[in-house]
């Protein structure tokens, strides 16, 4: 007798990839004629201005959609673990996240090198990455917006630390933010809030890592948010 829960959970990740590929397409057909008529409007600073704005917020569906269709598919794909490039991750992650912002620039700011680092994960972990750099870019009220990463090696596995200066996270709403947002789900309440923080649990833990988030300057929540990652190295 086939396993009802399998099917069921293949059925549903397979109408999460077709609804977000379909749902992303129209939201680039959409974007496409919104630049076509920014490039109309160039002598109207204000309809430029809401076009922008209008484009901002199509980029913002893309990225719920996107983290939807991991929250789903995430835990319903077997990790078959792979060495994995930290770096090059990094680098993609951010070009990602900045084009989410365009009207930002994110100076990244790292000792880490092609090569140097490699570790047990998957195609995941670039997801991940995106979701931290994300959370800089939306959360710093500057143009430039200046993020930090370091990794340290330890014995089988690596310490990467992620900090920015942000508006950060008060104290008292650092414990469990990370799950915030299955505790909307069970209290039906849901505005996807804290989504692409339980992405990057989700994502670390599957590799057998931990998360955990602080401050960036330690006993000042307000000087920006520290993001720290460990996970297991890649072993010959």
């Amino acid at each position: 007798m086939p396993d009802e829960t399998s099917a069921d959970d293949k059925a549903l990740k397979i109408l999460v990839d077709v609804l977000s590929h379909d749902i992303n397409n129209h939201i680039h057909g959409a974007s496409g004629y919104l630049e076509l008529m920014e490039h109309m409007l160039k002598e109207d600073p204000t309809m430029r201005r809401f076009l922008g704005n209008a484009m901002s917020e199509m980029k913002s569906v893309s990225h719920l959609v996107e983290n939807i269709r991991l929250l789903v598919n995430v835990p319903r794909e077997p990790f078959v673990e792979e060495p994995v490039d930290l770096y090059s991750q990094l680098v993609l992650a951010q070009e990602t996240a900045s084009y989410r912002f365009e009207e930002k620039t994110m100076e990244l700011e790292t000792m880490l090198r092609h090569g140097e680092i490699v570790v047990k994960a998957d195609r995941f972990l670039q997801n991940c990455l995106v979701e931290i750099l994300t959370n800089s870019m939306r959360y710093d009220s500057q143009n430039i917006v200046k993020v930090w990463l370091a990794a340290i090696q330890e014995g089988a596995q690596v310490t990467i630390t992620i900090g920015d200066q942000g508006n950060g996270i008060p104290d008292d709403q650092k414990d469990g933010l990370m799950t915030r947002f299955w505790r909307s789900i069970q209290k039906a309440d849901v505005h996807g809030k804290g989504m692409g923080l339980s992405v990057v649990k989700m994502v670390v833990e599957r590799y057998g890592g931990e998360v955990s988030i602080g401050n960036r300057v330690e006993g000042d929540h307000s000087q920006g948010t520290k993001i720290v990652l460990k996970l297991p190295l890649w072993v010959e």
